[in-house]
């Protein structure tokens, strides 16, 4: 079958099977629902039902579409990218490129940690036929994953060139085969390709970043009457946080599913829980790991793309999102994120303040508030720069109390040595790092021994024939 017989034969594939699942509860649009603005239109001014969209989902489509998407090119390929290692992804460029397509691709030129990668990507297709230029550098980052077709078939995507982009993370593209709009996304190429300034239509089904894409974003947040679900990379931008903080206030139900990062620090958990605080329901999901950039209002229009709810990536990039009320797009992205729903850890809800001292298993209740936690110290460690105190032999995993060596002199003792051994109550704001809950503390006073660990242990568990009594006034937690 060609190339091109086999895009379309897997567009009318994916409409099918998505017609043939049927739509969910959730995913069925109200009747009475109604989006603000209306949805605009195609540059021709009319929307053209008969042009198809599809969406793809990874990892469950894997990298073979995009790869017969290039390899049924036979004039043209636009090809915008971030990052790219794939070295199938560039051998069918170069394979285009030799079969006489004209092959243009624009990457950016540092991605964050990855470089190197787009070094060698870029002489590699240089070398082979391939036109390729860097992105202009008065975008912060070239962050656009796009590519169009022979002039009327075009791809908006979440996803990068990368193994695990296809095989370990959630990410979305929309397929177009509306020429007219595919000539709008081949406009933006052209004018990044010449670096020259483009204006983006108002009422477009194109989101551009820096340009449009804070507005058209609050816009669509405030428009939702019943429904916003995001899956999204990060929530880091303070605006759009407040927009869907509000939006949740009104009673909308916001559902946010973020990405669960183990091992390292979630710089987004502070705006969750502003979510979660107006009502929001709000998850993480580590499998597979999200790295989409998604919204769906009021389950009929959605926005799919590169836009990042950040600053950088508002206000500073090149981004491209676009906007799509294509029943089949959103029967199968509602279900997506349905499913990633389902199996995501719900962000602990935040336990009301404590009047007295709380186990120190229960802390992460309390991310954010000043507490009193208690516990037997197990394990110190003194790092040369940060003395730790842990309640449990499972240090990476559980709840540290975190002394800096600025404030070791202010101890009667080296701290390590003073509370070892000892149950401590500890006062202090429950913070989280790399994962896991920590409390600093900078002064001795926020620490008072109350017992000894090993007494502790020993009077909560009696020999077996020793006569029965009644509970030491303090007990380990164990």
């Amino acid at each position: 079958m060609p190339r091109l017989a086999r895009v379309f034969f897997l567009l009318a594939l994916v409409v099918a099977l998505a017609a043939c699942i049927g739509s969910s509860p959730a995913a069925t649009p109200a009747s009475d629902a109604t989006v603000t603005p209306v949805m605009p239109v195609t540059p021709d001014g009319e929307r053209d039902e008969g042009a198809g969209q599809a969406l793809w989902v990874m990892p469950d489509d894997g990298v073979e579409p995009l790869l017969d998407l290039i390899g049924s090119a036979q004039e043209s390929i636009r090809f915008k990218v971030y990052l790219i290692t794939r070295e199938d992804v560039r051998g069918a460029l170069v394979q285009a490129a030799n079969r006489g397509v004209n092959v243009r691709v624009l990457m950016e030129k540092e991605p964050t940690a990855g470089g190197e990668s787009n070094l060698e990507s870029y002489d590699r297709l240089r070398e082979n036929g391939v036109d390729v230029r860097w992105a202009p550098e008065r975008f912060r980052f070239m962050h656009e994953k796009s590519l169009v077709v022979d002039d009327r078939i075009a791809l908006v995507a979440t996803f990068n060139n990368t193994t695990s982009a296809f095989t370990d993370n959630r990410e979305y593209g929309v397929l177009l085969t509306d020429p007219a709009l595919a000539a709008e996304i081949a406009a933006v190429f052209d004018a990044d390709w010449e670096d020259a300034a483009y204006e983006p239509r108002e009422d477009g089904l194109l989101v551009l970043s820096p340009d449009n894409s804070r507005e058209r974003i609050k816009a669509l947040i405030a428009s939702a009457k019943s429904s916003l679900w995001l899956e999204q990379a990060s929530l880091l931008d303070d605006d759009i946080t407040d927009a869907l903080a509000e939006a949740a206030n009104r009673g909308v139900d916001v559902v946010f599913i973020g990405p669960l990062r183990v091992g390292e620090e979630d710089y987004s958990l502070a705006n969750y829980k502003r979510l979660q605080e107006a009502g929001a329901r709000v998850a993480r999901l580590g499998d597979p790991q999200i790295h989409a950039k998604v919204i769906a209002a009021d389950e009929r229009v959605a926005l799919i793309g590169s836009i990042n709810l950040t600053y950088s990536s508002l206000d500073l990039n090149r981004e491209l999102s676009l906007l799509t009320d294509d029943p089949q797009v959103l029967n199968r992205l509602l279900q997506t994120l349905q499913r990633d729903w389902a199996k995501a850890q719900p962000l602990q809800q935040g336990a009301a303040p404590s009047s007295g001292p709380v186990p120190w298993q229960d802390a992460p209740n309390y991310l954010g508030q000043e507490i009193v936690v208690e516990g037997a110290v197990v394990r110190t460690y003194n790092s040369g720069k940060v003395v730790f105190l842990n309640f449990d032999e499972d240090y990476k995993n559980t709840l540290s109390i975190v002394i800096f060596a600025r404030d070791w002199d202010k101890f009667p003792q080296p701290p390590e040595d003073l509370y070892r051994d000892r149950v401590i109550r500890v006062r202090g704001v429950v913070k989280e790092y790399k994962g896991r809950p920590e409390i600093v503390v900078e002064s001795p006073e926020q620490i008072e021994i109350i017992g000894d660990a090993t007494a502790a242990m020993a009077a909560s568990s009696p020999a077996e024939n020793a006569p029965s009594s009644t509970s030491p006034s303090i007990i380990s937690w164990q």
